[in-house]
């Protein structure tokens, strides 16, 4: 089981922090399955995770990850994170704001055969767009 937590930290310090994408494969499995609604347009598998990984270090080149909390259970690590970054460009067809902003998430992933199979998550997707000036924050 800390097999599965040191494949977590790693996946998160080289493909997150570090931006090496090539190495997505490594760390999901080809057939992973995607549970975030908030993608309905991800292509499967690695692939589709390396174009949203791609998606969001384009638009936040300096994007940062934490990770505040691990914990691991059978095939299951949940991890809890913040991260921060400088909006400098598009993302989901909105312009660059140039806006620093710091987020934090929650994932769940089941892992088989030493890669992540299956994954649960939930970011504070509001807090995001109101840090950039998309949407107003309350009281705005």
């Amino acid at each position: 089981m800390s097999d599965h937590k040191t494949l977590v930290q790693n996946f998160v310090e080289e493909v997150w922090n570090k931006g090496n994408f090539e190495a997505t494969e490594t760390y999901w499995a080809a057939d992973y399955i995607e549970h975030n609604l908030a993608l309905p347009n991800q292509a499967a598998g690695a692939a589709g995770a390396r174009q949203v990984f791609m998606a969001f270090k384009s638009a936040f080149p300096d994007l940062h990850f934490n990770i505040e909390d691990i914990l691991v259970e059978g095939d299951k690590v949940v991890w809890r994170w913040n991260s921060t970054g400088t909006n400098t460009g598009s993302l989901m067809g909105m312009p660059p704001t140039h806006k620093k902003a710091t987020i934090s998430g929650i994932e769940i992933y089941r892992i088989a055969g030493g890669k992540i199979a299956e994954r649960w998550g939930n970011f504070d997707q509001l807090g995001l767009l109101q840090q950039l000036g998309v949407v107003p924050a309350p009281g705005q």
